[in-house]
């Protein structure tokens, strides 16, 4: 079975990663954490999918 990617607001996105809000907002822009995506005008989440690679690369010693 194919496993299926979903969106993960940011209060997971920190439980997840052990960051805070502040951080994640700064690596985000400075391009060096996956970035959200819009799903409405006003709601925004990140896909597990994208978080997971990125703990990846951090677990493998790379820095994206």
């Amino acid at each position: 079975m194919e496993a299926v990617d979903r969106a993960v607001k940011l209060h997971e996105v920190m439980r997840l990663v052990g960051l805070g809000r502040t951080k994640v907002y700064e690596l985000t822009a400075r391009g060096e954490f996956p970035p959200q995506a819009k799903l409405g005008a006003r709601v925004a989440a990140w896909w597990l999918s994208d978080i997971n690679q990125w703990l990846a690369a951090r677990r493998a010693g790379g820095a994206a």
